[in-house]
């Protein structure tokens, strides 16, 4: 931003305030800028500068109204596509980072939190398609907080806290409605309640209870077959729900 005209003209310091200059204001002189150097006001601006990219949700709301009818009429959940600017593709961790920040949460959280399946989750990331090596960031940056802990136990939340918060909800935007994704959510519960971050941990608890039941969890639970050809998806689909109602 250049000087106003006066302080250019009499050659002193201009400090650029706005709508005038200290300078101007005192000497009671007109104040004016040359074309094109203010910024724009506020009130100027688009509201959608101040909004983050979301993508368009295009999640059938029958889903929810009526089950029936969305699956009587076969409807399909189609999968949003995330912005570039996202916050998991633009965290997307490499096949290294991520088996040593899983390495570190099986021999650790894991052993008392088994909602997830080993072989599963080192398979995904390894052969897994793009929407995949998504959700497995996501859940490797969950993973991630939960290893790392201040001396004391307590930590106030970080950086990588907060952008698993933007993540959800961008996914939350695409129509993204997986267990992964609940899976990552129950994992950040376990790090707000850890470090006694509230109102969220009682927030993200509710939200889990919910995201179950948009996916039948409470459902299927009651029609359970371990004979199934993917019985490891069902059974983490029973300890999420589990670790739901111990939440």
């Amino acid at each position: 931003m250049h000087p106003c005209q006066q302080c250019k003209r009499l050659k002193r310091r201009c400090d650029r305030v706005l709508p005038e200059c200290s300078l101007c204001t005192r000497t009671h002189r007109p104040c004016e800028y040359p074309p094109g150097s203010m910024p724009a006001s506020p009130q100027a601006q688009s509201p959608q500068s101040f909004l983050p990219d979301i993508p368009i949700n295009r999640f059938p709301a029958t889903y929810f109204f009526d089950r029936r009818v969305f699956n009587d009429c076969h409807m399909s959940i189609e999968r949003g596509h995330l912005p570039p600017s996202s916050v998991v593709l633009n965290g997307l961790k490499s096949t290294d980072e991520i088996r040593q920040i899983a390495n570190k949460y099986f021999t650790s959280v894991h052993l008392w939190f088994p909602i997830i399946n080993r072989s599963k989750f080192y398979g995904s990331f390894l052969h897994g398609s793009v929407e995949a090596d998504i959700e497995i960031s996501l859940l490797a940056m969950c993973m991630q907080i939960l290893g790392s802990r201040s001396s004391n136990g307590i930590q106030a939340p970080d950086a990588g806290y907060i952008s698993i918060r933007q993540a959800f909800m961008q996914l939350e935007q695409a129509g993204v409605l997986n267990i992964t994704v609940l899976q990552a959510l129950l994992l950040t519960t376990l790090y707000e309640v850890g470090n006694g971050i509230y109102p969220a941990a009682y927030l993200t608890i509710g939200n889990c209870a919910r995201y179950a039941v948009a996916l039948d969890l409470d459902r299927e639970i009651l029609n359970w077959d371990y004979n199934a050809p993917d019985w490891v998806m069902m059974e983490e689909k029973h300890r999420a729900w589990w670790a739901v109602l111990i939440l």
